[in-house]
């Protein structure tokens, strides 16, 4: 299951009296601060109280809970790839991302697991097509292969 719930302890004192929860998540918990401030953007953090913890807010004695995505892999390689980009040729019956946190396994588990977390889909089709997917390797690529699709310089299917 790629959505992992993890707890972390919190404890006040000398080290980490008036620490900021985004300053927890990336000198204790080891994340990115990109992510960090994702994950708090997307309610994602919740104190011990299961309260949603917001940017800026200094933590107190007690724990935390980070809900992340911890992609798998079952082997699905692509069919080709560059520096900036990937295609996958998704089956039938896999979903492209997760629709609930219950979700076990998707493509992006794939993307993610071989490319890192900048990787993403380019564009979607429905769990029950089979098809190519055009994969971002990075934020750069997304950027230009989705704006080559909003001006039509980059058609997703082809009509015979």
């Amino acid at each position: 299951m790629p959505y992992v719930l993890k707890q972390y302890d919190v404890i006040a004192g000398k080290k980490e009296e008036d620490k900021k929860v985004e300053d927890f998540l990336v000198d204790v918990v080891k994340l990115s601060e990109t992510l960090a401030h994702k994950l708090l953007k997307n309610a994602k953090i919740v104190d011990h109280k299961n309260k949603r913890l917001q940017k800026g807010k200094v933590l107190k004695s007690g724990y935390i809970k980070v809900l992340i995505f911890e992609p798998i892999t079952k082997g699905l390689k692509p069919l080709f790839q560059t520096e900036h980009f990937a295609l996958f040729d998704k089956p039938s019956g896999l979903l492209v991302h997760p629709t609930i946190r219950s979700t076990e396994y998707t493509l992006l588990d794939e993307i993610r697991y071989q490319f890192g977390d900048a990787a993403n889909l380019v564009h979607r089709i429905d769990a029950e097509t089979s098809g190519l997917i055009l994969v971002s390797k990075n934020g750069y690529a997304q950027h230009v292969l989705q704006e080559m699709f909003e001006k039509k310089r980059l058609l997703k299917s082809i009509k015979l």
